[in-house]
């Protein structure tokens, strides 16, 4: 219980998953650095719309399962955890976004850059 309201805990799984879908963010731009010639320099700002359907509390992580083949050709992928970025009511205010800020790493030749 938070600020006296029932937090729900682990409402979505990997075989039961709640698909969410990517939106504009007009408060945060979507790239937040800029390039600098490594090919690890971008991390994003990535904002899902869940229609109020996954309530969580700051501190919380989400898990998310990129569509498509992992890189051993796998599928689904396997659920990967991120921090949230935003507060209990998105950036939009609404409770009905979260947000992610996310580092791209590129892997050449089984190696990170």
């Amino acid at each position: 219980v938070v600020h006296g309201k029932e937090i729900p805990w682990n409402l979505f799984s990997p075989k039961a998953p709640y698909q969410g879908k990517v939106v504009a963010n007009d408060f945060h731009p979507q790239t937040l650095t800029e390039p600098t010639g490594d090919a690890n320099w971008e991390t994003t700002h990535v904002t899902f719309d869940h229609g109020g359907k996954v309530p969580y509390i700051e501190g919380q992580s989400i898990g998310v399962i990129a569509p498509g083949p992992d890189k051993k050709g796998e599928q689904p992928a396997k659920i990967r955890l991120y921090s949230i970025a935003s507060s209990a009511v998105g950036d939009d205010q609404s409770s009905k976004t979260v947000s992610l800020c996310v580092k791209r790493v590129v892997e050449l030749d089984g190696k990170f850059s």
